[in-house]
């Protein structure tokens, strides 16, 4: 609805994220179907790789591959006119505050590399594993202020019971 659309298309979603997050839930580990598995799948092993992972992350390239690959799928599907216009309206309404290049500093940049690397971060915790098993796991104490955010906290009991809002689980 409304609220699911104005929360998503600010940070680059369309409402066909829902779809996705279903095959995730649905495929869970399967690499084929799991629409994440790449991502939580491929841990950085050592602290090169880490360091690889994180500076790449922050350059914005996998953020902005990420959005090619599922606009040439479809995945953002007939919402990407809408997703355009709302980020064009977002854009409008910072350059009224600050220069032409507000919304790509301070919005955009962020989007692409802080934003992408914290919740690449999250899904490898929630679901990553050092020998490449695939786990759920849920997140206590001081890590839930970082990873686990909104309810995010419970993403193993969510897969359990995915009808109830995350926030609902605690």
């Amino acid at each position: 609805g409304l609220w699911e659309a104005l929360t998503l298309l600010p940070l680059g979603f369309t409402t066909d994220y829902r779809r996705l997050h279903l095959d995730h839930h649905a495929h869970f580990g399967v690499m084929a179907l799991d629409p994440d598995h790449h991502v939580y799948s491929n841990l950085p092993r050592g602290r090169r790789d880490w360091v690889f992972f994180v500076l790449l992350t922050l350059t914005g390239l996998p953020a902005i591959l990420q959005f090619l690959t599922k606009r040439s799928s479809g995945s953002i599907g007939s919402q990407l006119p809408l997703l355009m216009i709302f980020q064009g309206l977002l854009a409008l309404a910072i350059f009224l505050i600050l220069p032409w290049w507000g919304y790509i500093v301070f919005w955009l940049l962020p989007l692409v590399t802080i934003a992408k690397l914290l919740s690449s971060l999250r899904l490898m915790a929630e679901h990553g594993s050092p020998d490449g098993r695939t786990i759920l796991r849920s997140f206590s104490g001081p890590t839930s202020c970082f990873l686990g955010l909104f309810g995010f906290d419970h993403h193993a009991e969510h897969h359990w019971r995915m009808q109830v809002p995350a926030g609902d689980l605690g």
